[in-house]
């Protein structure tokens, strides 16, 4: 099975003619993510999580603000 990334996805919607709008775009996105992690953030299940620097340097928060790393 080949490798399908979110960017061979645009260039072959593109291909066949489809030319996503800005709001088109952030729901692939959005789905794209879901795809990649279906059960969420391990803290607060947001579909990415997100490495927030926090103080320290290696310090980092997840996209809930919880300590991670």
């Amino acid at each position: 099975m080949a490798d399908i990334t979110l960017a061979k996805l645009r260039e072959a919607l593109k291909a066949e003619g489809l030319e996503l709008t800005d709001a088109q775009e952030t729901k692939l996105l959005r789905a794209w993510r879901k795809l990649e992690n279906p059960d969420g953030c391990p803290v607060c299940g947001q579909h990415v999580l997100v490495g927030v620097p926090k103080g320290k340097r290696g310090t980092f928060s997840a996209c809930c603000n919880t300590k991670i790393g």
